[in-house]
């Protein structure tokens, strides 16, 4: 079993975002009703079209212009990988269009932040 310290996002394909403290994917799948002829009391359904999104927490450093912990660089597209640390195998990728950047600085902890990227294409 993987640790949280073993899987992390990257933005080239080699190195970490730096101080991530959390990395996650979520891959869906949108469900379309059918009709069914035998069955008129319970909803029936089929799968549509697949959907993901990868959300990384980090501690607040300071940031390069064009990084995505950047809250202005929401709106931006780039191609992410979650992957296994020390493997050059065990990944998977797709390009993702940053959709939100929150940074929660309380006075006397350090300061945190969180972006969610959204896929636009398929997961390889």
């Amino acid at each position: 079993m993987k640790t949280g310290n073993n899987v992390f996002i990257s933005i080239d394909g080699e190195t970490a975002m730096a101080a991530t403290r959390t990395n996650s994917i979520r891959v869906g799948c949108r469900k379309i009703e059918v009709a069914s002829m035998d069955q008129q009391d319970w909803e029936e359904v089929m799968p549509g079209r697949k959907n993901w999104q990868m959300t990384v927490t980090f501690l607040v450093t300071a940031v390069k212009p064009d990084d995505p912990r950047n809250p202005l660089n929401v709106g931006q597209f780039y191609t992410l990988f979650f992957m296994t640390r020390g493997s050059t195998t065990d990944k998977i990728s797709g390009t993702a269009l940053c959709t939100q950047c929150e940074i929660t600085a309380n006075r006397g902890n350090l300061c945190t932040g969180s972006i969610t990227f959204t896929g636009s294409g398929p997961l390889t």
